[in-house]
This record gives C-alpha cells, structure tokens and sequence, in this order.
C-alpha cells in the first residue's frame, strides 16, 4: 500500500475513533440518568456495540504501530491509549450505580517478585488482584505495584 493511501487510512481511522469516543460518552451519560429498564437495557446493548468498535480500531492501530512502513508511531500509539482510556476510566469508575467490587485486603499487600519466598498467583487470583490494583490506582489511592 503506498504511503499516501495508508496515511488516509489512518486518518480516516483516528476520525472515527473521536467519533466513536464521543458517541461513548454520550450514551454513558444517558445511560447514567436512564431510570426506565428497557431504555438502560437498550443503551447498555448500544455501549456494547460502541466499545465493539473501538476495539476494532485499537486492533487495527497495533497492527499499524506494529507496520515497518509507518515511521512516526506516536500518533498510533496515542490514539490507542485514547480508546484504552476510556474503557478504564468508564469500567473501573465508581457511581453510585455501579458499586465496586470489594476485594479481599491481605493478598493486596503481597509484593511479588522472584526472591524471598513470596507467593505468586495464577489464573483469576491473578487477575482479580491485578483489576483491584487498577481500581486503586485509578481511584487515586495508591500506585500499581506488582508485575504481572
């Protein structure tokens, strides 16, 4: 594909992943002021489908970044941050619709590491203690400090 075709390409992409970002969060928003079952279901089902998309495009953009005719990479690699964001910050925000999910405290204060006979967790212990880290952090109580 020539350079000039893949940079329309791109463009085109990073148009409708703002587009996709701000149909999001304004179906987010609805969603947060929905009191009507059916209508939260259908904007539920419409949120799926917008976060369907914008994994689309992040794919889409790794196998760009991943591309050797590409040079500049930054502008890739900040749109798929963008979509990544997003989905963070909607699925581990808290509202009052949402309640967090309470997670046991004592594997919290595990470091893991390769020394020092710490226990290392596998499977959904380890995913579990990895999304309450990133609860954490995006809360703003404290950093991830473990590596998964």
């Amino acid at each position: 594909m020539s350079a000039r075709k893949l940079q329309q390409e791109v463009e085109k992409v990073f148009k409708r992943v703002s587009e996709g970002i701000q149909s999001f969060e304004q179906i987010y928003e609805k969603l947060q002021h929905c009191n009507n079952a059916s209508q939260k279901e259908k904007l539920e089902d419409s949120l799926k489908r917008e976060i369907k998309k914008l994994q689309r495009h992040r794919d889409q953009i790794k196998t760009w970044a991943a591309n050797s005719e590409i040079k500049d990479k930054k502008p890739l690699l900040d749109e798929r941050k963008k979509i990544e964001t997003v989905r963070v910050s909607r699925l581990f925000g808290s509202s009052p619709s949402h309640p967090s999910i309470a997670y046991p405290s004592p594997p919290l204060s595990y470091t893991f590491g390769l020394s020092g006979g710490h226990k290392i967790w596998s499977g959904k212990g380890r995913a579990m203690l990895f999304i309450a880290h990133l609860a954490s952090w995006e809360e703003g109580g404290g950093s991830v400090c473990c590596c998964i």
